[in-house]
């Protein structure tokens, strides 16, 4: 993959939304940052594509998920200039992130900012004042983004769904085909 300077940021180009990827490492450190640089480059690299809906991706959540035991936010600093870029670039549809390993959803630089769940060990949802960070025996999951630009124009764009995996019982089926098979 492409890097600039010692940043490994690219673009994912030829579809229907386009994923810019930003590098938020701060080496050794386990929370992360968006300098001057990084932001300059996201920036520059939103206004190429002005109508092309797009997918800003960070492993560092930039806001702030509620979570008291864990730092407020994934990024240690940056996260306001962050917020200025995504707001100068309406095309920007989402801002995926990880790091906290539990799915959170906020507001962030004029769109949806979202933190995916964990693949593996999950931390639990602590909002007390004990500031404890806990892994907690829940499912891991993983997030299914779909595009549907053909829906309608009030509701057309992203949507994602959080998608838990295990040995879960067999399915009970309410509709089929648009009618109720319950009680038939």
């Amino acid at each position: 993959l492409p890097t600039r300077d010692s940043f490994l940021q690219y673009v994912i180009d030829g579809f229907p939304v386009r994923i810019v990827c930003c590098d938020s490492v701060i080496a050794g450190e386990p929370a992360g940052e968006m300098c001057d640089d990084r932001c300059a480059w996201l920036d520059t690299t939103l206004a190429q594509a002005p109508d092309h809906p797009t997918i800003v991706a960070l492993h560092h959540p930039p806001f702030y998920g509620g979570m008291t035991g864990s730092s407020t936010k994934g990024l240690k600093r940056g996260g306001t200039e962050l917020a200025s870029v995504i707001k100068r670039h309406d095309h920007v549809i989402r801002v995926l992130a990880g790091h906290v390993h539990r799915p959170i959803t906020a507001s962030f630089g004029g769109t949806i900012g979202f933190a995916g769940p964990t693949t593996c060990y999950p931390f639990g949802l602590d909002m007390g004042p004990e500031r404890e960070l806990n892994i907690v025996h829940e499912p891991p999951a993983f997030a299914v983004h779909i595009w549907l630009p053909d829906a309608a124009p009030d509701q057309a764009g992203l949507v994602t769904h959080v998608q838990p995996v295990g040995d879960w019982e067999p399915p009970i089926t309410l509709l089929r085909n648009g009618e109720n098979v319950i009680g038939h």
